[in-house]
């Protein structure tokens, strides 16, 4: 049966779902998702009717493989030589067939027999019912067994009980790779094998190219995805929990053909969907309710568009249906070493203030971290407190999150020593300003070679996450932010001689506002606010400004205003009274301490990049 009339036969399947709340649904639950890192509700909404399309329709896979030859024609023995068969064509039932062939492989790569234990991550098409009624259908239900479990936090299987593990297209659907990692380490036997088989970003992916961003993005928006891995990323979080890579299957050259060549090869079907004719059919279908109302939305969004973003970002090389085209599998032939006690987070702390103290006090209570080393700017007493000399790679090598409350020549000077070791969680909000220094961490949370991440407390533009969501949802229309505080709350008294031209700038112009007794505007224009351009994602700068207001009179406050407007004549303001003492040195008030402290924890549920928290 060919995929054009498959496509056929699915635009006349839906007359008895609710598109249109699907379609809100699945937009709320994935905005909530970006906020809380938990994309577990969005993913079952998506497969609550996706599941069922692709079992009648998509051979009860949804991944692809490039035509691959049957097992009749040596293709095991053929991925060891440059001859393998480039002739294959899709017509007929030859998807199915290739998704059984790429099955047939990868129980070849993992040496697999009927007394092998085996374990799936991920339970096919997302619904462990249908898997388990598949099993009992085939006869091996005795031998197969779905089970329910969150695979993120812990799989339900003992200690080294199985000998095998595959992952395919499933890690895309876990921001946090290193728990999974982890715990495949625990089931798995010594040298037990993994293999992974994903759709991931390529290192042709580049953040700052608006085509490939806004590509990506919307895939993952319609498929309830985090962002995509990348194999860098991949390989250094199995390497972390004592994988070694130990074999790689370019499926993609080796046949001569693209992943998303299921698609692509049918001219007719690739126009189906695209064609604005067929648009026009559905609307017009809709409307004599042949089909149900929303589905020109869900038509666009998840259907159409979804195939339409997967082949042209195959198409530009910034996706792959594997690790760089590749087929990855592991052994964990170094189990008993290096293993982290209780996958604890292990933290540093810059800055011993009043915030510092506080955080390590807090901190120590909780199971999920575990304090490794303090770092304070200036000589301390307190045992265990290093100098700023020692904030190097040996002192960072045991450390998975930098929590730096100290000052902003912490962020220019070090920012990108911790980040090739570390994550880091920027207190001194203000060092972003300088843009030379926002420009250069951006760029550090995009190397694949690190792949770490940048987190800035919520406590930094209050609001923030109502802000992100509108634009999530395409609704902000524009922002502006005023900042007003006392001069010392910028920290600039103590400039050192490597200090940046812009920090000794606005170092006079505080001194000066100092001496007047008066406020004075520091910046009113397009934004410069690190945290207001992660949350307004959307707008470009001529929508967004910001105004910073240094004020000498504001001895006991930090003031913020912001006013967001959107569709329709939204339009909403919010002002923020903090009380802090600047004028002696604080520059966080107690009062927002716990809210720092929700912020830090909430970086375990994070994806990677830089991020809101």
């Amino acid at each position: 049966m060919s995929i054009n009339y498959q496509l056929l036969k699915i635009l006349l399947n839906f007359r008895q779902n609710d598109l249109t709340s699907f379609t809100e649904i699945h937009f709320h639950l994935y905005a909530d998702a970006k906020q809380n890192g938990d994309y577990g509700p969005c993913i079952a909404h998506y497969y609550s009717i996706m599941s069922k399309l692709i079992e009648k329709y998509f051979c009860k896979s949804f991944h692809f493989v490039p035509p691959l030859p049957s097992q009749n024609q040596q293709t095991f023995n053929l991925f060891e030589t440059n001859n393998f068969i480039k002739t294959t064509k899709y017509s007929g039932n030859s998807i199915s067939n290739s998704l059984k062939e790429l099955h047939l492989l990868i129980g070849e790569c993992l040496q697999l027999n009927n007394k092998t234990k085996c374990l799936d991550i991920g339970c096919g098409i997302g619904n462990v019912d249908i898997g388990n009624k598949i099993f009992k259908k085939l006869g091996i239900n005795k031998k197969c067994q779905l089970l329910q479990a969150n695979c993120s936090k812990n799989i339900p299987l003992s200690k080294n009980s199985q000998d095998a593990a595959y992952a395919i297209y499933s890690l895309k659907y876990l921001p946090k790779l290193e728990i999974i990692f982890s715990e495949l380490d625990r089931v798995l036997k010594p040298e037990g094998l993994l293999l992974v088989y994903d759709l991931l970003k390529t290192d042709k992916y580049n953040e700052d190219n608006v085509e490939h961003r806004k590509l990506l993005s919307e895939l993952e928006m319609s498929c309830g995805m985090p962002p995509l891995h990348s194999r860098n990323e991949i390989i250094k979080e199995a390497n972390n929990a004592n994988f070694v890579l130990i074999k790689a299957i370019d499926l993609d050259k080796k046949v001569g053909k693209p992943f998303y060549y299921c698609f692509s090869h049918s001219k007719i079907f690739m126009w189906m969907i695209r064609s604005s004719l067929i648009e026009q059919l559905i609307n017009l279908a809709q409307f004599l309710h042949v089909l149900p109302s929303g589905f020109n939305n869900f038509y666009k969004i998840f259907l159409s568009g979804t195939i339409d973003k997967i082949v042209r970002a195959g198409k530009l090389g910034i996706l792959s249906e594997n690790p760089s085209e590749e087929e990855e599998i592991f052994t964990n032939s170094f189990k008993s070493q290096q293993q982290k006690q209780n996958n604890q987070k292990r933290i540093g702390i810059i800055g011993f203030g009043r915030l510092g103290q506080f955080l390590k006090i807090e901190l120590s209570k909780s199971p999920e971290f575990l304090l490794q080393k303090i770092w304070n700017r200036t000589e301390d007493s307190n045992e265990g407190v290093l100098p700023l000399s020692e904030l190097n790679e040996e002192n960072l090598k045991d450390i998975d999150l930098i929590i730096e409350v100290s000052h902003p020549d912490i962020i220019h000077n070090y920012a990108n020593t911790i980040l090739k070791h570390a994550d880091l969680f920027i207190g001194s909000v203000t060092a972003l300003a300088v843009e030379k220094t926002y420009n250069e961490i951006k760029a550090a949370t995009r190397r694949q070679e690190d792949n770490h991440s940048v987190f800035i407390p919520s406590g930094a533009l209050w609001g923030s996450r109502d802000i992100q969501k509108m634009a999530d949802f395409g609704v902000l229309k524009t922002l502006s932010i005023t900042t007003m505080l006392h001069p010392n709350a910028l920290q600039l008294a103590e400039l050192s001689s490597d200090s940046s031209s812009e920090l000794k700038v606005l170092h006079s112009f505080c001194e000066e506002c100092k001496k007047t007794n008066s406020p004075k505007v520091l910046y009113d224009g397009n934004n410069s606010m690190a945290s207001a351009s992660i949350a307004a994602h959307t707008l470009g700068l001529d929508h967004t400004r910001a105004k910073l207001i240094v004020d000498p009179e504001l001895r006991n406050w930090q003031i913020i205003e912001y006013e967001a407007t959107g569709e329709n004549g939204f339009r909403t303001l919010l002002r923020r009274e903090n009380p802090s003492q600047p004028s002696i040195g604080e520059t966080t008030g107690e009062t927002t301490y716990f809210s720092f402290l929700s912020s830090v924890k909430e970086t375990l549920q994070l994806p990677r990049g830089l991020n809101i928290c």
